[in-house]
Order: C-alpha cells, then structure tokens, then sequence
C-alpha cells in the first residue's frame, strides 16, 4: 500500500492526514476526486460533503464515499458505499 498526503482546512487552518489507499486505486492514469466521510446523516452533511466536488469545473470523475447503504448520488457526483468501494469496485 501506499501513503498519500491530504491538506483541507478545518476551522480555518491547514490540518494534514495521512491516509493508506491501495496502490491500484493510485496507478489509474486519470484523475478522480474522492471526498470520504462517515456518514450522510442529515441534509446539511450531505450538502457540505458534495458541495466541494460541486465547485471543481472539470470533467473528471468526482466520489463521495461513506458507511451509508442508501444511493446518494446527485448532479453527476458518485456516491460509493466504502464496502463497495474497497471490495467490488473496479479500481483501475
């Protein structure tokens, strides 16, 4: 596996995570934007999570990926289940 280093604000200030992604995931040749969160569980969650791949103008693919089991997918954001995500999906 590999390492990668994400950067996002949080209250205002640069915070680092390091996160482990399986090394498929990093040798597809395009770019995909991935925004993971635990849960969807309110209107408000659900509009901060997609609302930052909503802003990105590009025609890459764009994830949000949680523990939900219900299909949350909208304006051309995929939403995976991180089970699905780990287990059944084509990473290349």
């Amino acid at each position: 596996m590999s390492k990668i280093c994400y950067k996002f604000q949080y209250n205002s200030r640069t915070v680092k995570r390091q996160d482990l992604v399986g090394k498929a995931l990093l040798e597809t040749p395009e770019k995909n934007y991935f925004q993971v969160c635990y849960l969807l569980a309110n209107e408000d969650t659900v509009k901060r999570e997609f609302s930052v791949l909503e802003k990105i103008r590009d025609n890459y693919l764009k994830y949000v990926i949680s523990m939900d089991e219900l299909d949350r997918s909208r304006n051309g954001i995929i939403h995976l289940n991180i089970r699905t995500f780990l287990l059944e999906w084509n990473h290349s």
